[in-house]
């Protein structure tokens, strides 16, 4: 059911919820001042693919998005039965987000954006980690993925609404971030960084303590279209790195999930 033309926060997080979905912050563009639009990718450059009035008229991003084990997979498996012709389509998750969020960003009078729409890209991970809520930091791990506060790993994010009013209720970003530290400096083990079977990830850690990498995707990749790689836990369950973190390991994604994800990846690279 769609939700009035100017919901509150909780209104229009309960008309995303039968699809799995959650609102994972946002902000106000009055609360912002031009240096900070600019730093944030706010600026009209970023915001190219949107149109001259749809930049002119939204007063407030809200980031969309899934965390935990089941709640997104079982709505997206409900549509495929609804939709059957999803099924044909080179990302059928992707364009299952689409018919859900364009419809209701439509209803509501603003635009939308998927992480995938461009090139140009929208800095989505500049919006996560700035417009999360309180208490709703991410970190960012070693192997490059974020980490939620909750869901660790498992989560995501589907999209941005840019509305032209601000929902009532929508909470406040704070500005200074620095007390909720970050999740993997906290890890003693790192699982993560020895589980790769074939050490796609080159990381160096910093001097305090910080680990960053990237993923080597061409080493990644040939390893698992080949026949030992076809065989192995990563084709099978996922990511061999993101299963071993000990970090919220109870909202890991079913396997039937995991081996989806692997497999968009494959496409997409």
């Amino acid at each position: 059911m769609l939700p009035s033309k100017q919901p509150t926060w909780d209104e229009l997080s309960s008309a995303l919820s039968p699809f799995g979905l959650c609102l994972r912050g946002g902000v106000s563009l009055e609360s912002l001042t031009a240096k900070e639009k600019d730093e944030l990718g706010l600026d009209p450059q970023s915001l190219s693919l949107l149109t001259d009035e749809e930049r002119l008229d939204f007063r407030s991003l809200v980031l969309v998005g899934n965390g935990g084990r089941h709640f997104l997979w079982e709505a997206f498996q409900d549509g495929l039965r609804d939709n059957p012709a999803l099924k044909e389509s080179p990302d059928p998750l992707d364009d299952w987000t689409r018919s859900v969020l364009v419809p209701l960003t439509s209803w509501l009078g603003g635009a939308f954006s998927h992480p995938s729409d461009g090139p140009p890209y929208m800095p989505f991970l500049r919006w996560a980690r700035a417009f999360s809520p309180q208490g709703e930091r991410l970190s960012v791990s070693p192997m490059g993925w974020t980490l939620h506060p909750r869901w660790g790993s498992w989560q995501a994010y589907r999209g941005v609404l840019f509305l032209p009013f601000v929902p009532e209720g929508m909470p406040d970003c704070p500005k200074n971030r620095e007390q909720e530290g970050e999740i993997c400096l906290r890890c003693e083990t790192r699982p993560c960084l020895q589980a790769c079977p074939v050490n796609a990830f080159d990381w160096k850690q910093s001097e305090d303590g910080s680990i960053s990498g990237l993923l080597d995707i061409p080493r990644c990749k040939s390893f698992l279209v080949s026949p030992e790689g076809q065989q192995g836990d990563c084709v099978q369950s996922g990511c061999l790195p993101r299963r071993v973190c000990p970090y919220a390991s109870e909202e890991a994604q079913p396997h039937e999930q995991s081996r989806f994800h692997l497999q968009s990846f494959l496409g997409a690279h």
